[in-house]
């Protein structure tokens, strides 16, 4: 077989992003919070750039802080405040170790099983359970199992009732000999059929116990009233706090969105290096620097506008595409895309993407983070289609208004959506409940 080589040309069209536009998307998709400190480093970075203070505020500070003599007399300050950390004042929550910790000083016990003890009480997970072995610590300390058995029942001792615990089964039932409910028959259904009662298996446990199906329901209300994770309670706020970028306020017929400036500062270019450039004072190197940092201040700062901007569009179009959610509630929410919007605004989808990715929006129904309003549309024979974050809605209005003796399952859901003229597959009703937090009908039954 002959083999032809040959070159040809191919034409084809292929967009290459620059620095310049890499930048500007890229502080397109940050958040508030991720602007904020990006503006930090640039500040740092770039001396052409500062904070732009209104002289408004500066007046106001000047008149609620008067300069006096003794503002100036340095000699008025104490040379041991120089040195003091003011942060050591500031509360913070105390930690669950601490807590433990103040407790076995109070303890009346040997010098060895306190040791013992602190060891346990640092080894400890944020649920307040010990995952080591206690054959590992004694072998650790070179000392009998019995007196790590010993230090352990000091821990599990303390309060809040199940620290110290090591396993699920075992913080339970600490907490119900704390509480003087641990009887036999609780205990067998601890150890050996929790699983069982938590899917509300309540006829089978009954018979294994002995007891009745009412004792085996008492006994399972007394364990879903008992704290799974003791420590949990002691553990810092990880949740992330949400500052929206953007404020819909009802004004006469439609809603107005504005930008909340709270945590992006405005950025200006510093006058003095600027007149450094326009004055010829420094050297070709010097002129240089500042030029190059000079264009880097300037981009950075369109670029935050450009933001500020497109966010400001998104929101626009979602209040007026969405105005009916706003109004009525999550039911009449409708299918929206990002192609939909990008053709609307004239942009590319993965702006729109960028735009409303993290972002959020300060409603009169509440906070929503901007991607809450875009989802595909599900056929309505009523309406012509709703969204599927609006069936979400609807089937957990459903499920809340439900007779809790007699909890819908996913059938009977899709039944009563299909009446409301929303058909979708028993399936679909399954995966928008799991998605909703909503256990299944087994689990729901009181």
């Amino acid at each position: 077989m002959d083999t032809f080589m040959s070159n040809q040309l191919v034409q084809k069209q292929q967009v290459v992003l620059t620095p310049k536009m890499l930048q500007e998307l890229k502080i397109l998709q940050m958040n508030s919070m991720d602007l904020e400190q990006c503006i930090e480093v640039q500040l740092t970075e770039n001396p052409l750039l500062e904070i732009d203070i209104p002289d408004e505020f500066l007046q106001e500070f000047v008149y609620n802080n008067p300069v006096n003599e003794a503002s100036h007399n340095h000699s008025a300050i104490k040379a041991d405040d120089l040195d003091k950390d003011f942060t050591e004042y500031t509360a913070r929550p105390i930690t669950l170790k601490e807590h433990l910790l103040c407790q076995l000083v109070e303890v009346k016990a040997g010098a060895r099983y306190k040791k013992v003890a602190e060891y346990i009480i640092q080894s400890l997970d944020e649920r307040g359970y010990l995952n080591e072995c206690i054959e590992h610590i004694a072998s650790k300390y070179k000392i009998p199992s019995s007196v790590v058995q010993k230090a352990l029942r000091i821990v599990q001792s303390m309060d809040p009732a199940g620290v110290g615990a090591r396993h699920l089964k075992e913080c339970i039932i600490i907490q119900l000999k704390r509480m003087n409910l641990l009887d036999s028959n609780i205990k067998n259904l601890v150890l050996n059929y929790l699983e069982l009662i938590a899917d509300r298996k309540y006829s089978y446990v009954s018979k294994k116990l002995g007891i009745s199906i009412e004792e085996t329901i008492k006994y399972h209300k007394i364990i879903k009233g008992l704290n799974p994770k003791p420590g949990l309670q002691f553990s810092e706020d990880k949740t992330p706090y949400i500052t929206p970028e953007l404020i819909a306020k009802e004004m006469g017929e439609r809603y107005t969105v504005i930008f909340n400036d709270d945590r992006i500062p405005s950025l200006r270019l510093n006058d003095q290096y600027r007149g450094l450039l326009k004055n010829n004072s420094s050297s070709s190197e010097e002129t240089r620097y500042i030029r190059a940092k000079l264009f880097k201040a300037i981009e950075f700062i369109n670029n935050i506008e450009r933001r500020r901007q497109t966010i400001i569009s998104v929101g626009t179009f979602i209040t007026d595409y969405q105005r009916e959610f706003f109004e009525k509630g999550g039911a009449y929410l409708k299918p929206l895309t990002l192609k939909m919007v990008a053709n609307e605004l004239g942009v590319h989808e993965s702006t729109i993407s960028r735009a409303v990715n993290g972002k959020y929006i300060q409603t009169p129904r509440g906070i929503f983070e901007l991607k809450y309003f875009f989802s595909a549309g599900i056929e309505a024979k009523q309406a012509g289609s709703i969204s599927a974050n609006g069936v979400k809605d609807i089937v957990k209005r459903i499920i809340l208004s439900e007779d809790k003796t007699q909890p819908f399952t996913d059938e009977q859901v899709r039944k009563i959506l299909e009446k409301k003229g929303v058909v979708v597959a028993r399936r679909t009703v399954a995966k928008y409940r799991e998605e909703l937090s909503i256990l299944p009908v087994s689990k729901r039954k009181i």
